[in-house]
């Protein structure tokens, strides 16, 4: 990864940690993540398992970090 694809996932990272407490496991599935969708070229939500109101949050407050599939219910 480069520099500036650390520091996006480091802004990532820390938009959800404004949503929600983030434990050591949140943080490595979304580190694994975010490489997966460099390498795939998608754009998968970073951590899946958000509740509906969560992705709403994050969804308003950082609006270009939101992933592809937030808010299907």
């Amino acid at each position: 990864m480069t520099d500036e694809n650390y520091k996006e996932c480091t802004a990532q990272v820390k938009a959800m940690a404004d949503i929600r407490p983030m434990a050591i496991d949140d943080v490595d599935s979304i580190l694994r993540a975010f490489y997966r969708n460099l390498k795939a070229a998608k754009k998968e939500p970073l951590l899946p398992n958000l509740t509906l109101e969560e992705q709403k949050k994050l969804a308003m407050s950082n609006p270009e970090f939101a992933a592809a599939k937030v808010l299907s219910e």
